[in-house]
């Protein structure tokens, strides 16, 4: 097999500065390189392979799928899988959730997101509104928008510019908080800012306010004091 690593960029700020396995198959949650070398994969790629590698019930779905029909455009038509799985959706998310709209992974999702917030302010009346607040640290995806939005100062900095300007407020860490301070500080502090930005952008300005319930690879698996979800919606509410 020919493998050279500087042939990837895997990065929009430069190659990586260590060299990456190769991995040539997986199981359950364990990788092995193509030395031989098994690997715990721990976040499961980028949270893409959360039910493992080579598990036979998807292999053997994604197989019959694949010889059966590979792809329809859900703007002229529906399909089996798709539609029960809606259905499926549906009944789980419960009220008020009645439609579904289906996207090829977070970064799409992120942006589909709020392109209908955007959407429906327009419809509103309400075209002003066009600012997104996030939190610092947080990643949101690696399109342009998204890039923007997610709480990493140099992908701020450099991607920016290209989107409507972006708005950080510190994220309600609970990991290893400041001496003398606690989970609950942080998030109040975050909440504190949250309203702070919204004041300072002009209510009528701010389209959304997005974050992660659960962080990933900005803030590892950090999950908020459950007050910053209950002010964070009130303050959003008001």
């Amino acid at each position: 097999m020919v493998y050279r690593d500087e042939y990837f960029q895997d990065s929009f700020f430069g190659p990586p500065a260590v060299a990456r396995p190769l991995m040539v198959s997986g199981a359950g949650v364990h990788l092995t390189d193509i030395h031989g070398r098994r690997y715990l994969d721990a976040s499961s790629g980028p949270v893409v392979a959360n039910i493992g590698h080579g598990n036979e019930r998807v292999a053997d779905a994604l197989a019959h799928q694949a010889r059966t029909l590979s792809f329809t455009s859900p703007r002229t038509t529906r399909h089996g899988p798709n539609a029960e799985f809606v259905a499926r959706l549906i009944d789980l998310a419960g009220p008020p959730f009645d439609r579904a709209y289906l996207c090829s992974g977070g970064s799409d999702a992120m942006e589909a997101a709020v392109t209908w917030l955007r959407a429906e302010a327009v419809a509103r009346g309400d075209a002003s509104r066009t600012r997104v607040i996030s939190c610092r640290p947080s990643y949101h995806g690696g399109t342009l928008a998204a890039l923007a939005w997610s709480g990493d100062a140099t992908a701020a900095a450099v991607y920016g510019p290209l989107a409507a300007p972006p708005c950080h407020i510190p994220a309600p860490l609970t990991y290893r908080p400041a001496a003398g301070t606690t989970a609950e500080d942080s998030a109040r502090a975050s909440v504190s800012a949250l309203e702070s930005a919204i004041s300072d952008l002009g209510p009528e300005n701010v389209l959304a306010f997005v974050f992660e319930p659960v962080g990933g690879v900005a803030s590892g698996a950090n999950v908020p004091h459950p007050l910053f979800f209950t002010r964070a919606r009130e303050i959003c509410n008001a």
